[in-house]
């Protein structure tokens, strides 16, 4: 069997979003089941400040001098402008 080329591949749909969506549901990955509750904080309780976790990626050709240009930088770099709006760090950092 051949595989469909690119004009009779179907158009993305809301039917393909609910697909993802009922995946996620199932694997128990959207956070909204009683499994999650017990990390559940009420609004009233949460800080008002940007909470991201991630690794420092950047193009493989990149010049180092341009490095405050990589948008993961500029994140880390607005958080330290900003402590008390940002809490942001970067993950797995090879030294």
């Amino acid at each position: 069997m051949l595989a469909p080329t690119a004009s009779k591949m179907p158009e993305p749909s809301t039917s393909l979003l609910a697909c993802l969506w009922l995946q996620a549901y199932a694997k128990n990955l959207l956070g909204d089941s009683p499994a999650h509750s017990q990390h559940h904080v009420p609004w009233s309780e949460k800080t008002p400040r940007v909470f991201w976790r991630g690794s420092l990626s950047a193009p493989d050709n990149f010049a180092v001098d341009d490095i405050a240009s990589i948008p993961r930088v500029r994140l880390l770099n607005l958080a330290r402008e900003h402590p008390d709006l940002f809490d942001v760090g970067i993950t797995n950092v090879e030294t």
